[in-house]
């Protein structure tokens, strides 16, 4: 977090792949280790160094209590903003190397997801690229990259919410 005279910012440093999709303007919440606190991307670095890009996020109101400058902090910030669809996520099963059934029931899948599944993801390891890939009046593809896997996913807009129909996944191979 860096702190100017009469002006507050905090800098994020996003992979150069990820970077391409941000916009100036697009909102952020930063997380400042004493409270959560919204912004907007205010600029963007022309030039990536070490792989990841600086991104300059412009605080939108006070700072939780106890906030100091030149602190590191992590950041959101949001690319789309998806309305009425169904989120699953992460089923708890899936271990890294390791293979497992290609179908799996919507109930399993929330189940995991209420059980926490996801959460033992190091911060530093957890990402949620979402792409849709393409759009036909009432279905979608869309991609998500995650962390340790790839999810490909069938959608249908179905009595004005987007819900999944399918999900393919593949866990990510480590070095």
């Amino acid at each position: 977090m860096c702190l100017q005279p009469g002006k507050l910012k905090a800098v994020l440093r996003i992979g150069e792949t990820q970077a391409r999709d941000l916009a100036i303007g697009q909102p952020a919440l930063i997380d400042t280790r004493n409270g959560m606190v919204r912004g907007h991307v205010a600029r963007m670095d022309p030039a990536a160094q070490g792989g990841t890009v600086a991104i300059d996020v412009a605080i939108d109101g006070a700072l939780p209590p106890g906030a100091r400058r030149d602190v590191n902090v992590d950041g959101t910030i949001q690319l789309q903003r998806l309305n009425n669809i169904v989120f699953t996520g992460r089923p708890t099963i899936a271990q890294d190397h390791a293979l497992i059934g290609m179908f799996m029931g919507a109930s399993r899948l929330v189940d995991g997801t209420a059980r926490g599944g996801g959460r033992e993801t190091p911060v530093a390891e957890r990402r949620s690229d979402v792409r849709i890939l393409d759009i036909f009046q009432n279905t979608a593809s869309v991609r998500v990259d995650a962390g340790g896997w790839i999810d490909y996913m069938h959608v249908v807009k179905w009595k004005g919410r987007w819900m999944i129909l399918n999900v393919l996944w593949e866990n990510r191979r480590r070095p």
